[in-house]
C-alpha cells in the first residue's frame, strides 16, 4: 500500500471514530438543527416516571421532560418506565381525597379528563356547577362566602364553568376499612389569568353603612380580596374544612396571558401569583402543587384568527415562568413539582388540535394518564 493512500485511509478512519464519539453526546431534535443531549443519570436501569424524576430532570436541564414518542393514543417516555395505575392504592399512598385544578378552558378539559379516568372504576356524581354558557361567575357556586361581599366581572371565557365531582367506590371500604382510596373529589375552579378582578370581595369596618368586616381575630385588618386569585386561594379554599381542602393542586398555564401582557408585565404578575399560592398552602403541609405549562399553539389553524403569532408569545412568556419556578422546585422539601413538557408533546399531535389552542379529549386524557402514573410511583 503506497504512503499517500495509507495517509488518506488513516485520516478517514480517524474522522469516523471522532464522529462516533460525538454521536454519543449529540442527538437530533424535531427541527433540522442539532441540540446538545440533556443530562440524564443512567444507572444501568431506567428509573420510574415519577414526580421526582421529572423534578430532577428539570433542575438539571432547565426544561420540562419531553423525550418520548406517541404510540396510538399514549405518549411513552424514552428515559423512564411507567407502571400500571391502581387507582385506590394511588389515592391511599398519596393521601389524596381532594384534587383541585385551576385555569382557563384548557384546565377545564384536563379536569374533565381527570373525572373520566376515575369513571372507569368509580361512580362519579356532579355535586355543583356554575351556570353553563354564561360568562359571569355564578355566585351560588361560592356559597361559603356571604353573597353581599362578592363583586363579579364578566369573564372572557365561555367554557370556564367551575364544577365539583364526587367519585366513590364503595366496594373498596368493605374489603379494607383503613383504605382512604375509596373516594375522591375533583374540582375545577375557573381562573382566566394569573391576576384579574373577575371575582372579588370588598368589605368595610364595623359601623359603616355597607358590608361588615369579616375578621379571623379582633386585631387583624379587614380581610378582602381585590383579585380573583386572592379570592380563590385566600377565601374560597381557606373556608373549606381541613378534610375538604385539596391535597393536590394543579396549576394549569393559561392561553389568555399571551393576549394581555408583555414579558415584563407577565414576570411581575406571575411572581406575585406564585407567592399568593405558596402562602395560601402554608397551613396545609400535606398539599402539593403541580405546574403544567401551556400546550402548543397551532397557528396553521387559519379558521381561528386569534392564534396568529401566539406561539412565539407563548414561548416567550412561559420561558419566563420557568425561571420563576426554579426556586420553588429546588426546595429541600418541595411543595411545587414540575410536570412533563406538554408544549412539545402536544406539538407532535397536530391532528388532535381543534382550533389552534384546544385539543381532542384523547390528548388531555393521555396527559392525565401520565400524571396518575407519576403519582403511582
Amino acid at each position: 500500500m503506497n504512503s499517500p493512500f495509507k495517509f488518506v485511509l488513516t485520516i478517514s478512519l480517524g474522522i469516523c471514530i471522532w464522529i462516533g464519539i460525538l454521536g454519543v453526546s449529540w442527538i437530533k431534535s424535531d427541527s433540522p438543527h442539532t441540540i446538545q443531549q440533556p443530562k440524564i443519570k443512567h444507572t444501568g436501569k431506567k428509573p420510574k416516571c415519577s414526580l421526582e424524576f421529572l423534578k430532577n430532570y428539570f433542575l438539571e436541564n432547565g426544561e420540562f421532560y419531553a423525550r418520548g414518542v406517541w404510540s396510538k393514543q399514549s405518549w411513552i417516555a424514552k428515559d423512564c418506565v411507567a407502571t400500571l395505575v391502581d387507582m385506590p392504592n394511588m389515592l391511599f399512598n398519596n393521601n389524596l381525597s381532594n384534587i383541585l385544578l385551576v385555569g382557563d378552558s384548557t384546565a377545564t378539559r384536563y379536569a374533565r379528563a381527570f373525572v373520566n379516568a376515575f369513571k372507569t372504576t368509580y361512580k362519579c356524581r356532579l355535586e355543583k356547577k356554575e351556570n353553563a354558557g354564561y360568562k359571569e361567575p355564578d355566585m351560588r357556586y361560592f356559597s361559603n362566602i356571604p353573597q353581599e361581599d362578592m363583586y363579579f366581572h364578566t369573564r372572557e371565557c365561555y367554557g370556564c364553568d367551575s364544577f365539583l365531582y364526587n367519585c366513590s367506590n364503595d366496594s373498596i371500604g368493605k374489603s379494607n376499612v383503613r383504605h382512604s382510596g375509596s373516594h375522591v373529589t375533583i374540582e375545577y375552579v375557573s381562573m382566566e389569568y394569573f391576576m384579574d378582578t373577575e371575582i372579588t370581595t370588598l368589605r368595610f369596618p364595623h359601623g359603616k353603612t355597607k358590608n361588615k368586616c369579616r375578621k379571623t381575630n379582633q386585631y387583624a385588618p379587614c380581610e378582602q380580596s381585590p383579585t380573583s386569585q386572592e379570592f380563590i386561594f385566600n377565601e374560597y379554599l381557606q373556608l373549606k374544612s381541613h378534610e375538604a381542602y385539596p391535597q393536590l393542586i394543579l396549576l394549569i398555564a393559561n392561553h389568555h396571558e399571551t393576549r394581555m401582557r408583555d414579558a415584563a408585565n407577565f414576570k411581575r404578575t406571575f411572581t406575585w401569583f406564585l407567592d399568593v399560592v405558596n402562602n395560601s398552602i402554608k397551613n396545609h403541609p400535606e398539599t402539593r402543587v403541580i405546574w403544567l405549562e401551556p400546550t402548543f399553539v397551532e397557528e396553521s389553524k387559519q379558521s381561528n384568527p386569534d392564534v396568529k403569532n401566539r406561539q412565539f408569545k407563548n414561548v416567550e412568556l412561559y420561558n419566563e415562568a420557568k425561571k420563576q419556578l426554579i426556586p420553588y422546585f429546588s426546595e429541600q422539601y418541595p411543595r411545587f413539582w414540575p410536570f412533563y413538557g406538554v408544549m412539545k408533546i402536544s406539538e407532535r399531535v397536530p391532528g388532535w388540535n381543534q382550533d389552534g389552542i384546544h385539543f381532542n379529549m384523547e390528548y388531555y386524557e393521555s396527559m392525565i394518564s401520565l400524571l396518575l402514573q407519576a403519582l403511582q410511583e
